[in-house]
């Protein structure tokens, strides 16, 4: 929610700054020319609302519960981290580039991928709209990695559309990657199960006495 509350107002902030672009500029990540600020605060800026709203219905439907899974620090830790790898995919791809990437898609992405990793066999619930609205469940894996192939075919086939497929790549694949290898995959359940008892204890112990 914090995260999700400060993109919010670094957005409504640039609604009064004179020229946005300027900041996109400074803030944004820029691989003919990278900084290491701008690797982390490219991913709290938007270009538009609709840009916002779209990546944050995103987060909200996998960091809920990879913060579940992970506790807020590490969690935290992790969104940062995936975001700059996301910001380095997109380097990888387009290194002379002197447009900045802004947005949290690249973090996101890199959630998602720790998600799919974590709720490998859970299912989600999709909506379809085709003449009429159905809802139907698909495993995690199936669905993600639907995703993902498809940011890998707009990445090999839409060069310069504008949209940093390169980040989507990068941050989805990374935090899959260490996901797997500090947690193991298809824990989610079990660490959600130990962080609730952890958190159990730790009210317990405070509202016990002396």
């Amino acid at each position: 929610m914090t995260i999700m509350g400060v993109c919010v107002l670094v957005h409504v902030a640039k609604m009064f700054v004179a020229d946005p672009g300027v900041v996109d500029l400074r803030f944004g990540f820029i691989p003919k020319h990278p900084g290491l600020l701008p690797l982390f605060t490219h991913m709290f800026l938007h270009g538009d609302i609709g840009h916002l709203l779209g990546n944050l219905f995103f987060f909200v439907v996998a960091g809920l519960k990879m913060e579940d899974a992970l506790g807020h620090a590490k969690f935290f830790a992790f969104y940062l981290i995936c975001g700059a790898a996301a910001a380095a995919g997109h380097a990888i791809m387009d290194s002379m580039t002197i447009l900045p990437l802004i947005g949290a898609s690249g973090a996101i992405a890199g959630v998602l991928g720790g998600f799919m990793m974590l709720y490998f066999t859970t299912r989600m619930k999709l909506l379809l709209i085709f003449f009429r609205l159905i809802a139907f469940e698909v495993p995690a894996w199936l669905y993600l990695t639907f995703w993902f192939g498809r940011e890998v075919f707009y990445l090999v086939t839409s060069e310069g559309s504008g949209v940093a497929f390169g980040a989507h790549v990068g941050g989805f694949a990374f935090g899959a990657l260490t996901t797997w290898c500090f947690f193991g995959w298809n824990r989610g359940e079990e660490l959600d199960a130990r962080a609730l008892h952890e958190t159990a204890d730790v009210i317990y112990d405070a509202g016990s006495p002396a």
